[in-house]
């Protein structure tokens, strides 16, 4: 540990709302008054931004539903190119197929400060790693780089590390990408200066992939959410769109509008001013929600290993990123419940999401204040701004926020109360950083588990595997136009990293209406043009032969360098650039990708890969 290490911080655990003995001790659960298949998956906290519209809404719940089925297909195939490794991610369900008679649900929640800043950082003091996450930086202490490969997985997995090992600069990058917990915060400080007094403190949790879904349905309402939420009229709709280097809109060819930019001024950074910056979605590359799906899906292979540590566990079956609080908790959790008792089989509770629970005051104490009102606490501050504080059929405990600020509540203003939230202290020391707040936050999914007809056989440590698979991997597919305009976009960031706007895009289907031609790049790795171009092809669901309504050409393959959705720092890639001919008569409907090298043959798909508009 530092110096002066917080107690609430810990270099190798974190404060966890589940825990893996209350599974072991066989505890009672919560069970969900659910006997059927859930007829569609519902927006997080069963928000409806479009509800004064219903034409519109009805839009946005398909799209999502759409969305949120592909994402949870592609939870349960995993990666169909190294399905050695991914073995029975069946485990993980699909509720809308799903019988869910008997269902429980289990809240797993984890600490919201990042536990990577503890654990690579210890020899900073606390005040010091307050900084880092308030700012990026410290002003008195270099962030030295972290090593590329962890003693502790190399540990856990027999390999060797180097005396003098490769590093990396601290990642994530981007403008808040060290807040890699799932929860993200922007400060508002007195003058709009980094050393002013803090005044307010936004929190969210809210995943990239609902606003570009919104986005897609009504970029107005997106506007009108982040002016009101945000309080700043004077943000525009241009302020919010992907421009190219000449300024003009990029153009969505799935919408015919503007594409969404989710790192746009007013959502980009820690700190919250009259000219920009701001909170209102998560922007670290890896606080996806398809990648928490993904994670969750990853979680659900039993391994011989056993289940005792969460760190032991992520290094073993490789998922996710160690000294998380986040990944590796859920991981642990996800799979004690499958192999808990005779087998369970999860998937997240609807309306999937991640939701901050209500912070913990305890600590907290307000300045002497003759105009302070009786009774008032530090509780009084805390605001919720998108999201519920519970949901029917879910226990009072389980917390829905997507967006809460603390501020100073305006009766104590009108009350003649004269100080600011900088003023309030925790464990004893006034709010200098927002981050102070971090350590009594927790996050929580929400896993509903459905008892499995077999338990489950563990299998290896993907560390102890060969990986002879060099095939083609698909990854993620959008329109050419967004690829160029966001991969055209830099992102500056506190590490001084070469990044582009490509790696905040998120995985989703583009959207194609028959008797069009579309061109599209189809991202991935272990393509190869050695011979030939590699071949591509579009699969209904179900299908062992390639959708004939749907002819692909690939013009061509190019080296690119970004973070997949999902990954923590850029990295080399490869790219297919494809002509996409939908027939008039193609069925609508989601399609599965197949991409073939040279010798190879078509066969396993990628799911969610092509949205076919009826």
């Amino acid at each position: 540990m530092g110096p002066t290490a917080s107690p609430h911080l810990s270099r190798r655990g974190f404060l966890a709302g589940a825990s893996a003995a209350a599974l072991a001790a066989g505890l009672p659960r919560p069970a969900l008054a659910q006997s059927v298949p859930l007829s569609a998956f519902s927006t997080p906290a069963f928000i409806q931004d479009l509800a004064a519209n219903p034409t519109l809404q009805a839009a946005l719940n398909d799209a999502w539903n759409i969305n949120a089925n592909g994402w949870t297909e592609q939870a349960i195939r995993g990666n169909p190119f190294t399905t050695l490794f991914a073995a029975n991610q069946d485990y993980y369900y699909n509720p809308l197929s799903t019988d869910l008679t008997g269902s429980i649900v289990e809240k797993v929640s984890w600490t919201a400060f990042p536990n990577r800043a503890v654990f690579y950082l210890d020899a900073l003091s606390e005040q010091q790693r307050f900084e880092f996450v308030d700012f990026g930086y410290s002003t008195s202490a270099p962030i030295a780089p972290i090593p590329a490969t962890t003693t502790i997985c190399a540990e856990q997995t027999g390999g060797e590390i180097p005396a003098n090992g490769p590093t990396n600069q601290f990642q994530p990058y981007g403008p808040r990408g060290w807040m890699d917990e799932y929860c993200e915060m922007a400060v508002t400080r007195e003058g709009d200066r980094t050393d002013g007094r803090i005044t307010r403190i936004d929190f969210v949790c809210e995943n990239p992939e609902y606003w570009y879904t919104l986005w897609s349905v009504s970029p107005e309402t997106v506007l009108e959410i982040y002016q009101e939420i945000l309080g700043r009229p004077q943000i525009t709709l241009a302020d919010l769109e992907l421009h190219d280097a000449a300024g003009n809109p990029v153009i969505d060819p799935g919408t015919g509008r503007s594409a969404y930019n989710p790192l746009n001024k007013w959502n980009s950074g820690p700190h919250r001013t009259a000219d920009g910056g701001g909170a209102m979605h998560l922007t670290s590359t890896p606080n996806t929600l398809q990648t928490e799906l993904g994670l969750a899906g990853a979680a659900t292979v039993l391994r011989n290993m056993g289940n005792a540590n969460g760190t032991d566990l992520i290094c073993c079956a490789q998922y996710g990123q160690i000294m998380r609080n986040s990944d590796p908790h859920i991981g642990q959790i996800s799979n004690q419940i499958v192999g808990f008792g005779g087998g369970f089989r999860v998937s997240l509770a609807d309306p999937i999401g991640l939701y901050i629970q209500t912070p913990t005051f305890t600590n907290y104490v307000l300045p002497d204040d003759p105009n302070l009102p009786e009774g008032a606490s530090a509780a009084d501050c805390w605001t919720i701004l998108r999201g519920q504080e519970t949901l029917p059929g879910f226990p009072s405990n389980f917390n829905f926020l997507l967006h809460a600020k603390f501020e100073i509540p305006q009766a104590w203003r009108d009350a003649g109360v004269s100080f600011e939230v900088g003023d309030i202290a925790v464990d004893g020391e006034p709010i200098r950083y927002g981050s102070q707040m971090l350590p009594t936050i927790q996050v929580a999914l929400f896993p509903r588990a459905v008892a499995a007809d077999t338990p489950q056989a563990p299998q290896p440590c993907v560390a102890g595997l060969s990986a002879p698979f060099a095939k083609a991997q698909p990854q993620q597919i959008m329109y050419q136009d967004l690829w160029d305009g966001y991969n055209a976009s830099a992102v500056p960031n506190a590490r001084g990293v070469a990044m582009t706007l490509a790696s905040n895009t998120i995985i989703v289907a583009p959207r194609i209406m028959p008797g069009t031609t579309a061109t599209l790049a189809l991202l991935g790795s272990a393509f190869e043009a050695e011979g030939a171009l590699p071949q591509v092809a579009f699969f209904r669901e179900g299908d062992t032969s390639p959708d004939a309504a749907i002819t692909v050409t690939v013009e061509g393959l190019e080296d690119v360098v970004y973070a997949v959705p999902g990954n923590s720092e850029p990295g080399p890639q490869q790219l297919l650039r494809l002509t996409v001919d939908v027939g008039a008569d193609a069925a609508p409907g989601t399609r599965s990708v197949s991409v073939a090298n040279a010798g190879d043959a078509l066969g396993e798909t990628a799911p969610f890969f092509l949205w076919v508009e009826g």
